[in-house]
């Protein structure tokens, strides 16, 4: 027998042994795809279409994973452990042998080799095993170069790996190959040319700093000539755009960058969506919920098999670096909708590795979130995490397919003692990696050992990828169900040295260079995500490495390791890069053992922790006491960082500005919130701190904002003049007050008037923000108990209603009146409008700095203007407690301060004269209140009664983006071009009955018991000057936020449902969840909604009582008599709390965001 068919009966058993690994696959993949039929009853493909996040929640269901689990051990030997047994054999046994023949003998099993070949490449990445995948490719292109798409996909997957040698060596032998080819035809050919010049450029871009302009230009005309032949539908053009937009998703990692680079967001979710639509066409069907892959069909021709499952790689590992970018940003509801996508597929593949890597995914986002939408779930993941890797010691010892497929083996007798009778008994006998003994994890969690045979182990020693995320797993699985904070992080970082040790003699077969190789790119990621999170989780749990030095020496040696591991790429993981410097640099400023001011005391640990509510009774007995009467510093608390002017300090915030100023167009939450916090709060620039300040908010808001618009540029402040410019264009009448949280939770107030250099105030320790948080917290559970326990339909027990409503009614009134102390203290009258001051005025302002008795830098002009502007406004006892503060504050002698103090009459009387104070216009105050003190209705404070003029804004973004679209303040609207939604569930009869009755006095158009299509939606949204909406929640159900964000919105947003505008807290340097972001990044002039649960009957009677004053006509009996009609909305929403029940607990919920608006009629 010739050597040659010797080797292609070799070819046959790997085939053969392909065949039982499909035939398992299959199997897998039915059984699994019955188990989902099960659980499901919606089309999961377009889940993400209705933003209803609940159809894929399905995906992730403790019974799905528990039958998952079942599937894969039944069928464990019969998968993933023949494939890797074909890898082996082809590696150490059947290509050597065929080089040692020589390769140009076999010209004739070429098309045999390559066939067997694109399988098994096609299966490992199938598998996620790209190392095995790319040898095999590799193997495959040297012995038939005839394969351009295998030569590409070779060139495009080292670009994704960040392998830049192999990758420059691949360029160096496609230039020869083509160079030899007689002509390049064709679009799909033009278009495979044009992606192997990207990848030299992209190659070029990552190396050659110096000229990453010119490149990055070049780069750019490639992402608009895609962009231009987008409708050209072949898949090498499709794959030139996905591949494009990829790269082009990098340039903005760099300091300097080209600022017509468009967003990284956009960039990337286009090169997913292109990539899926790829996949799609390929696998068509594989969206659907009942869809079984028919593996032996694809494989028909090799080739568009190894297409086929070469693009689901394409398509899941863009998907990945996607949803890591969603979180990176703080969008975790779009994070976590495409993780649980991913998931769907991973689930419907039946590939253990893929569950991992998506599982891991919800994982760690849940780990992030307290958002219900998200952080409901979290048990239920922790659970199925431990299943994920339970296995069965009865199971260990037998896999009961194996009886029912085809015997890999050979038909054909063989000399044992030729080349290929010892191949052929070589495959029979080769043996899998084994894993050594690894030490014990949690009980519940399945331990590693080289004994066993089930899915977790075998894949474990097999597939770096999957080894990797067993790891994480375990990572988040001890940090989130154990109180051991150091061992599943120290359990990564050391399985990382393991794990990258066993891969590189696999990427050095691959390299071909000498040298050790760079780890994987996605177990550095992996490794640089958790300990990001860890040292995050350290910072968020009271710093504990400060009292245990074992903690500490152990935080000291993950910071090390993951900052040399994010030096691998630099441009990749700048992200992690600029946090972990900043943790080191908080490293060297050890906290203040004492408050750097009085009021900034910490509460005491219980009341920092705060008290559960046990009912009715016990929610009234804990507001007994006011807040700001139980203030008790405790010892143990550790204050927030104010370190004296240093040498050291100085240097530090150098190195965290030029960080900043590099890369302030990256909005990468866990470094963007606490370096912009820390230079906020240290730096001498007025401006400059409450630029900062402003950069630390609305994350993920502003990615979203960016993303749509698809441009780099305009939801950032570039520096401190371009922000300086901007507050002095504010409107005469505005004063914006920020109320912001630094990385530590300590709340700061920043005031900001166009007349004025900022005031950046620290006001409260984070223990007190938290307990006012809890305090308001009990208040809402008191107020959804008495509106669920009691039916004020029921005359019998209507009475008892309004008695419990009416209590909770005055403990709110009282908390909000006691918080405010509580927080503010003697900083109150900051929280009141900036007055503008005539020349005299100024004067005055002059005049009382010159005669401060002793002169200090700190107490400047601004500062006197200030109080001069408040000095009409505040009673004396709270001009003398501002003094102290501001004393304090401002490190004023004892005598300056007296002197201030003693000058509140004379001032007060000097300003009873003209000519002091312009008061042309109504005062706005417009508050920027951050997520955890989001359900405070700040605007009914005491220090704000009859001042009608005060509403919300999403942040200083979105009030200069609305300013820059409208030409009148207040912006006048026509309220008879309205239109409504009225009861969409067609469920709320009182309500029909009672709205519909006075909506048929104007002459506005809507529709009753339905809502419109998302299409009518958007066209009221542009075209109507108001929008009603009355009926559950902010009518998300039937209006979703994609639908709001992608408007261009002119209409006013009414919003009368419980909780329309609610505020809900989603964990540290997140957004928080609130309606008003989604109307915010439409542009919508201004959304009105309420905080919080209200009845039905209350918040009609409101609605009825703000259109009667707002935009009724002047003869409307409904107006108080004598009383002339309102037309700011401000002022109608004032008087109608007045008009209800329950003024507090219904007229306060209802708060505006946006600019003040006017009706014109």
């Amino acid at each position: 027998m010739s050597n040659a068919q010797k080797i292609k009966d070799c070819i046959i058993s790997v085939e053969n042994a392909l065949i039982t690994y499909q035939k398992s696959l299959i199997h897998i993949q039915n059984e699994i795809g019955d188990i989902i039929e099960q659980q499901t009853k919606e089309k999961h493909a377009k889940a993400r279409e209705k933003a209803d996040l609940k159809k894929l929640d399905a995906m992730n269901s403790k019974e799905l994973m528990d039958g998952i689990r079942r599937c894969m051990e039944e069928n464990k030997n019969a998968s993933f452990k023949y494939l890797i047994k074909c890898y082996k054999y082809w590696n150490t046994q059947l290509m050597p042998a065929i080089k040692k023949i020589g390769i140009s003998t076999f010209c004739k099993l070429q098309v045999d080799i390559c066939g067997m070949l694109c399988k098994l490449s096609g299966y490992l990445f199938l598998h996620g095993d790209y190392y095995k995948g790319l040898e095999c490719l590799y193997d495959m292109v040297s012995i038939y170069p005839d394969f351009a798409e295998g030569r590409t996909v070779l060139i495009r997957w080292c670009v994704t790996l960040g392998e830049w040698e192999l990758l420059e060596d691949l360029l160096v032998l496609e230039k020869k190959l083509q160079a030899k080819a007689k002509s390049t035809s064709g679009v799909g050919e033009i278009k495979r040319a044009t992606t192997l010049e990207l990848s030299k450029l992209f190659l070029d871009f990552i190396r050659k700093e110096p000229s990453r302009d010119k490149i990055c230009k070049e780069l750019l005309h490639h992402h608009m000539e895609s962009v231009e032949r987008v409708s050209t539908n072949t898949y090498t053009v499709s794959e030139y755009f996905a591949v494009t937009h990829y790269m082009c998703s990098f340039l903005s990692r760099v300091p300097n960058f080209n600022e017509n680079v468009p967003d990284p967001l956009h960039l990337l979710q286009s090169s997913y969506a292109k990539f899926e639509t790829i996949m799609r066409n390929r696998i068509p069907g594989i969206a659907r919920e009942n869809f079984r892959i028919d593996v032996h069909k694809l494989f028909e021709d090799p080739k568009k098999g190894f297409e086929a499952f070469s693009s689901i790689a394409d398509c899941l590992e863009v998907l990945r670096e996607l949803i890591i970018e969603f979180y990176n940003c703080g969008m975790l509801k779009e994070a976590y909708a495409f993780a649980l996508l991913g998931l769907q597929y991973a689930n419907k593949l039946g590939i253990f590795f893929r569950i991992q890597q998506f599982h891991n995914l919800i994982l760690m986002i849940q780990s992030s979130s307290r958002g219900k939408d998200i952080s409901e779930t979290s048990s239920v993941v922790l659970l199925n995490t431990a299943t994920l890797y339970s296995a069965s010691k009865a199971s260990r010892c037998h896999t009961p397919l194996l009886n029912c497929l085809p015997s890999p083996r050979m038909k054909t007798s063989w000399n044992s003692s030729s080349m290929a009778g010892k191949l052929m008994l070589d495959f029979q006998d080769l043996k899998l990696n084994e894993t050594s003994d690894e030490p014990t994890k949690l009980k519940s969690l399945h331990k590693i050992d080289k004994k066993c045979e089930c899915e977790t182990c075998i894949h474990y020693a097999n597939n770096y990828n999957s080894a990797m995320e067993y790891q994480i797993s375990n990572f988040y699985y001890e940090l989130n169900s154990t109180q051991k904070i150091s061992d599943g992080i120290e359990k990564l970082v050391d399985a990382f040295s393991v794990i990258r040790e066993r891969m590189i003699d696999e990427q050095a077969k691959l390299i071909r260079k000498k040298g050790r190789p760079r780890p994987p790119i996605s177990m550095c990621e992996s490794v640089l995500l958790s300990s990001v999170h860890w040292l995050r989780h350290l910072e968020g749990n009271g710093r504990p490495h400060l009292r245990d030095n074992k903690l500490s020496s152990l935080r000291s040696s993950i910071l090390q390791t993951a900052t040399k591991i994010a030096n691998y790429s630099s441009i990749k993981y700048i992200g992690y890069s600029l946090a972990l410097r900043h943790f080191d640099r908080m490293d060297k400023l050890l906290p203040s053992s004492t408050s750097p001011y009085s009021w900034m005391s910490p509460s005491s640990e219980a009341q920092r922790k705060g008290r559960v509510c046990q009912g009715l009774i016990s929610l009234f007995r804990s507001f007994v006491n006011e807040p700001g009467d139980i203030v008790e510093p405790a010892s143990n608390v550790i204050p927030f960082l104010i370190a004296k002017k240093s040498e050291l300090l100085t240097k530090l915030l150098a190195e965290a500005q030029k960080d900043y100023y590099d890369y302030n167009h990256l909005l990468y939450r866990h470094w963007r919130f606490p370096v912009t916090t820390f230079i906020a709060a240290h730096t001498d620039s007025k401006f400059r701190s409450a630029m900062l300040f402003s950069e630390s908010t609305v994350l993920g808001s502003r990615a979203t904002a960016r993303m749509l618009s698809k441009k780099i540029t305009g939801v950032t402040f570039s520096n401190s003049t371009v922000f300086e410019g901007a507050v002095k264009r504010l409107p005469i009448d505005f004063t914006v007050i920020q109320l912001a949280l630094d990385s530590d939770g300590n709340l700061f107030l920043i005031k900001l008037h166009a007349e004025r250099t900022p005031f950046v105030i620290p006001v409260a320790h984070y223990t007190k923000v938290f307990k006012s948080q809890s305090k308001m917290s009990l208040i809402m559970e008191a107020n959804e108990k008495t509106s669920t326990e009691f039916d004020s339909a029921n005359k019998n027990r209507a009475k008892n209603f309004w008695s419990y409503r009416r209590k909770v009614d005055q403990q709110l009134e009282s908390t909000v009146a006691g918080i405010q102390n509580y927080l503010f203290q003697r900083f109150l009258p900051m929280l009141l409008p900036c007055q503008s001051l005539a020349p005299r005025g100024r004067e005055l302002a002059a005049e009382l700095l010159s005669n401060l008795p002793i002169p200090n830098p700190h107490f400047d002009l601004n500062w006197s203007e200030e109080l001069i502007s408040l000095v009409f406004q505040v009673t004396r006892q709270q001009w003398c407690m501002l003094i102290d503060s501001v004393g304090e504050l401002c490190e004023l002698s004892e005598s300056s301060m007296n002197y201030l103090k003693n000058e509140y009459l004379r001032l007060k009387k000097s300003l009873c004269g003209m000519g002091m104070i312009n008061k042309s216009k109504p005062l706005y105050t417009f508050l920027i209140v951050p997520p955890v003190l989001g359900s405070f209705p700040f605007e009914v404070m005491p220090i704000y009664n009859n001042r009608p003029h005060v509403g919300r804004l999403v942040s200083l973004h979105a009030l200069l983006m609305l300013l820059r679209k409208t030409s009148k303040l207040p912006q006048p609207v026509v309220v008879s071009n309205s239109y409504y939604v009225l009861d969409p569930d067609n469920n709320l009869d009182n309500t029909q009955v009672r709205i519909s009755n006075f909506i048929s006095k104007h002459a506005w158009t809507g529709v009753v018991g339905n809502a419109p299509s998302m299409a009518e939606f958007q066209n009221i949204l542009e075209n109507k000057d108001m929008f009603f909406y009355f009926g559950h929640g902010s009518g998300s159900k039937h209006f979703n936020r994609r639908s709001i964000q992608e408007s261009q919105c002119r209409a006013v947003a009414i919003l009368m449902g419980c909780g329309s505008v609610a505020m809900e807290y989603e964990g540290w340097g997140l957004d928080g969840k609130c309606t008003a972001y989604h109307y915010a990044i439409a542009k919508c002039p201004a959304v009105l909604g309420c905080l919080w649960m209200v009845t039905d009957g209350e918040i009609d009677r409101y609605f009825m009582a703000l259109i009667d004053l707002v935009f009724s006509s002047d003869a409307n009996t409904t107006v108080d008599e004598g009383a002339p009609r309102l037309r700011v909305l401000l002022d109608g929403m004032q008087k109608a709390r007045q008009r209800v029940k329950l003024p507090f607990l219904t007229g306060a919920s209802v708060v505006s965001f946006g600019l003040p608006i006017v009706s014109s009629e």
